[in-house]
Formats: C-alpha cells, structure tokens, sequence
C-alpha cells in the first residue's frame, strides 16, 4: 500500500509540473504566493480539526465538513485573504439559488 501511495504522489506532482509549466506559456499574470501561503494556513487548520473530530458515519461527516468550510472561510478572512467585497458575493450568490 505504501508504494501504491508513493507512485500516486510521484504521479500527481509530474502532472501539477507538467500542467504548471504548460499553465505559465498560456496565463498572463503571476501566481498570488501570499494568497497562496493563506490559503495553506487555513486549510491546515481546517485539516487539524478534521484529524481532531474524527468523524465516522455520513450525518458527522457531513457536519464537519460543513463546520471545517465555517472554519476555512473565517480563517482566510482573518488572515485577509478574503475582504468585505467577496465576502458580499458569496452571500448574494447565496440569496439568488436560495
């Protein structure tokens, strides 16, 4: 199992490679690496919490991905990676399938 794991990994980063060296030909504008870094924080925290609640059975883990999406949301507005303006987008999006 641990090989299958490895080859896995060793698979996807030849793809992200392959795919970020094509990206870069054909995109115009830089990558945000402080979004990118605030991003990370934040989805490692949200990780911890997963690790920590455990969830086992549909009904937890459907709560605690709905909690840990709270948790990645709030987290990258403290961290200001997200302002005021996406923050009202993503509610009016809301608004409108609801």
């Amino acid at each position: 199992i641990i090989g299958a794991a490895i080859a896995t990994l060793f698979a996807f980063a030849c793809v992200f490679a392959l795919v970020a060296y094509y990206a870069r030909q054909y995109v115009r504008g830089g990558a945000n690496i402080r979004f990118a870094l605030k991003s990370g924080a934040a989805s490692l925290a949200m990780s911890f919490v997963i690790i920590a609640l455990n969830p086992q059975g549909l009904l937890p883990i459907v709560l605690v991905a709905a909690l840990c999406a709270c948790i990645y949301v709030i987290l990258l507005w403290i961290l200001k990676g997200i302002g005021y303006e996406e923050l009202t987008f993503f509610k009016n999006l809301l608004r409108r399938t609801t």
